[in-house]
């Protein structure tokens, strides 16, 4: 047993410098559906299937990229959403889900930093609490987390206690992680450990080390820690395996109010990578952001068996979301240029090219038509659409006629018009989730639906967050629910 220890310790060594090298490429991992591949499901069902036993969340989130605020709004909605499309049974039932802050920037530079700057370092890392957590299973919140753009990893508390030895004391006598000891279910899973100490309050480390990504504690101090947790580590039954292992655990230090945390891995987030515009077959000139499009599709709640329109679609990167999301959906756009300007076929191979499920029909022609609209339908058995997903256009071409009703305006008229004549475009239940752009100095209202016009298309908002571009433009997500 104290040889695969030392295994351990060997694999860790020789392998920080390629995994340090390799950070950061992006790998395709293929579709992600609602459901998680089942490695993910058979270790959210290990680590905690009873909701009698209390857990403890830890949310890693990703990094805001070049725009500060591009993102952090959007975290808790995203989250709640995916959850809801998991579980349509948790929906108004997570009110009380916060997330507290699990760092605090405890240097001694601290007051030349900007105070966004700080919230961003300190909100990296999350615990989830509120009464609601109870509600869900570690299943449930795998298959959720897998779905979100903005989380990095989810992590479920083992244990916590003062010194390494205890810690590993206190996990075999929970028998949290009996499962993939000598003799358990899953002994022969692979697995490792990987150790991180945050910030100055790390009183094993000897120099402070700032949170991110790219930071790992010392190496010594990582051999020194697994040495000491032999109790543990001494009833592993399978190997040491450190790039995607079947069991992956973390030794958290310098977290707010815990002490040393023994924590395992039990979901990433999807890897948006995979559809961004630079790697695509089809190349337009502004096409959305595959982050803001996957934030999009969560909060949209894209499930299998549900149809999904995007009325302007240009290269398809929402639809290309749904099938990421939900293979078993149907999806069809809508695009007013022609063919020269936005190849379908180039789009179809971005489709194929990535084993994704086709769109059902992308046709050529304006959504404002009621012959276009007529023909979506048709696609999809001429039913109305479950989700209605879209970033209109709101460019030169759209500002030129002052009296033309902005895009999102004359969409939720549209949804009115057709529901007056029978042959309602957005479902009962249903949602529209779109992104209205908006400069410094405009008035948001104007671009937006009026309460009688909302009242007319039978949608009620359940979103609204600000998403800033630059220090002069930002575009807001709106999103709806047909409540009729």
């Amino acid at each position: 047993m104290i040889s695969r220890i030392r295994k351990n310790v060997s694999m860790i060594a020789s392998y920080h410098a390629n995994k340090r090298r390799d950070a950061g490429r992006p790998k395709y991992v293929g579709a992600c559906s609602s459901s998680v591949s089942p490695n993910e499901s058979e270790i959210a069902a290990r680590s905690s299937s009873s909701l009698d036993r209390k857990r403890e969340i830890v949310i890693h989130w990703r990094g805001e990229g070049v725009v500060e605020g591009y993102t952090i709004q959007f975290r808790k909605l995203e989250l709640q959403s995916a959850l809801s499309a998991v579980s349509p049974d948790l929906e108004g039932k997570m009110e009380d889900l916060e997330f507290t802050n699990a760092l605090s920037y405890d240097f001694d530079d601290r007051d030349v930093h900007p105070e966004k700057e700080l919230l961003l370092y300190e909100s990296g890392l999350q615990f989830m609490t509120g009464s609601s957590t109870q509600l869900i299973s570690s299943q449930v919140l795998t298959q959720a987390a897998t779905r979100c753009s903005l989380i990095r990893a989810v992590y479920e508390i083992v244990c916590e206690a003062d010194t390494y030895k205890e810690l590993s004391e206190q996990a075999v006598e929970k028998g949290t992680l009996a499962d993939v000891m000598v003799g358990g279910v899953n002994q022969n899973d692979t697995w490792c450990v990987r150790l991180r100490q945050f910030g100055s309050a790390s009183a094993d480390s000897p120099s402070a080390v700032r949170y991110g990504k790219s930071k790992r504690s010392p190496l010594r101090l990582e051999r020194e820690a697994i040495s000491l947790m032999d109790p543990l580590f001494s009833r592993m039954g399978g190997r040491v395996k450190l790039e995607d292992p079947d069991c992956k655990l973390n030794i958290f230090e310098g977290l707010i109010g815990k002490q040393k945390i023994l924590a395992r891995t039990i979901a990433s987030g999807i890897k948006t990578s995979v559809i961004r515009p630079a790697s695509r077959i089809c190349i337009t000139n502004t096409p959305l952001c595959n982050v803001a499009a996957f934030c999009m599709g969560n909060i949209a709640q894209i499930q299998n068996d549900q149809t999904v329109l995007d009325p302007f679609a240009g290269s398809c990167t929402t639809l290309l979301v749904a099938a990421m999301l939900a293979p078993g959906c149907k999806t069809v756009g809508i695009e007013l240029a022609p063919n020269y300007t936005v190849n379908r076929d180039d789009i179809r191979r971005d489709f194929s090219s990535r084993q994704l499920t086709q769109p059902v029909a992308l046709i050529e022609g304006d959504s404002t038509c009621e012959k276009i609209r007529t023909e979506a339908r048709a696609a999809v058995g001429g039913v109305a659409f479950d989700v209605i997903i879209a970033d209109p256009p709101y460019g030169i071409r759209e500002r030129m006629d002052a009296q033309e009703p902005p895009p999102l305006v004359k969409l939720v008229s549209i949804i009115a018009r057709d529901y007056e004549t029978g042959t309602p475009l957005l479902a009962k239940n249903g949602r529209l989730v779109a992104f209205v752009p908006n400069q410094l100095g405009e008035d948001l209202s104007l671009s937006m639906p009026t309460p009688r016009q909302l009242e007319d298309a039978g949608l009620k908002m359940t979103a609204l967050r600000e998403q800033p571009l630059s220090d002069v433009l930002s575009r807001w997500l709106v999103a709806y629910k047909s409540i009729r």
